[in-house]
């Protein structure tokens, strides 16, 4: 893979990042605004509840190949349950906050 084709890779997972950061900001204001929202409920939050990978790309509105890559990467820290792979969700929030202090690369 070339050095061009790495940057733009790179490019277009901050900007994923960026946009699912985004949504997750709106959905702790709405859920601040609104305790009632059933949005995320107080299990959802738990620092020890697994996510499905479905769930994690509907929560940083990525692609199932986007979710794989950072697990493969050992960006997004996930666990094998016999066949079942789950994602602790404080792997997530570590993720967003690690993608926080990312810059976009310039073209």
């Amino acid at each position: 893979m070339s050095s061009h084709s790495v940057a733009q890779e790179l490019h277009r997972l901050s900007q994923d990042l960026a946009i699912a950061s985004e949504r997750l900001v709106a959905i702790a204001r709405a859920i601040d605004s609104d305790r009632s929202a059933p949005v995320l409920t107080a299990p959802a939050a738990s620092p020890d509840r697994l996510l499905t990978v479905p769930e994690v790309m509907d929560l940083l509105q990525l692609g199932r190949t986007n979710v794989y890559d950072l697990i493969r990467r050992g960006e997004l820290e996930s666990v094998l349950i016999g066949r079942a792979r789950r994602i602790p969700t404080k792997a997530v929030s570590d993720l967003i906050a690690s993608s926080a202090h990312v810059e976009p690369v310039a073209h």
